[in-house]
């Protein structure tokens, strides 16, 4: 069940349709609603809010045989930019996502790198991409492996410690990879098309 609509005020809604120039966030029409990117409607803080036309905000938002992808508009309200929203960019999204579960129990120091490694292949692929997949690389380098000698272990710490430390590197490196991935974005030529 949905939290009750909470408007979000007059100051907000100002600052939000201020901030895109009282345009759609997607193709720049005139007088845009403001839809709530979580979708709900109680969480009416300007983060979480982007104006989008009537018929953006129908086709994009609320069609019901297409999933939201609530990670995708956050991305976009954060840095704007429209090939966030192309198709062409659902591959690279599908393969950065990870990062958002990088605290899951479920997953593996091995499996973490694997994602890591599999996001520098594809991004390898694009223009421009070489550079950029050696920089997340970097950032994402897996620590090493633990090895057995005279009955002791190396490096002497634990494998739990080894992925708490993992995780933590892949916490504090996420801005600088969408960072990354932001900046790479300019040698794309991804821009949403309407339909």
């Amino acid at each position: 069940m949905k939290s009750p609509r909470k408007s979000p005020g007059q100051a907000v809604s100002a600052a939000v349709l201020k901030e895109y120039s009282h345009l759609c966030s997607v193709c720049g029409s005139r007088d845009p609603q403001l839809h709530h990117i979580d979708e709900d409607p109680s969480n009416s803080v300007a983060d979480n809010l982007i104006p989008l036309c009537p018929n953006c905000h129908l086709r994009d938002q609320h069609n019901p045989t297409k999933a939201i992808e609530i990670g995708r508009l956050r991305l976009f309200r954060k840095h704007k930019d429209p090939s966030i929203l192309s198709p062409k960019f659902q591959p690279l999204f599908k393969r950065l996502n990870f990062l958002s579960h990088v605290n899951s129990a479920a997953e593996s120091v091995d499996q973490l790198s694997d994602h890591c490694e599999e996001l520098c292949r594809f991004i390898e692929s694009l223009p421009q991409g070489s550079f950029y997949a050696g920089e997340i690389r970097t950032l994402t380098k897996k620590p090493l492996q633990m090895f057995m000698a005279h009955g002791e272990v190396y490096p002497p710490n634990s494998v739990q410690e080894r992925i708490s430390k993992y995780r933590a590197q892949l916490n504090n490196s996420r801005d600088r990879i969408i960072e990354l991935l932001m900046e790479l974005l300019r040698y794309q030529d991804w821009s949403y098309e309407r339909v």
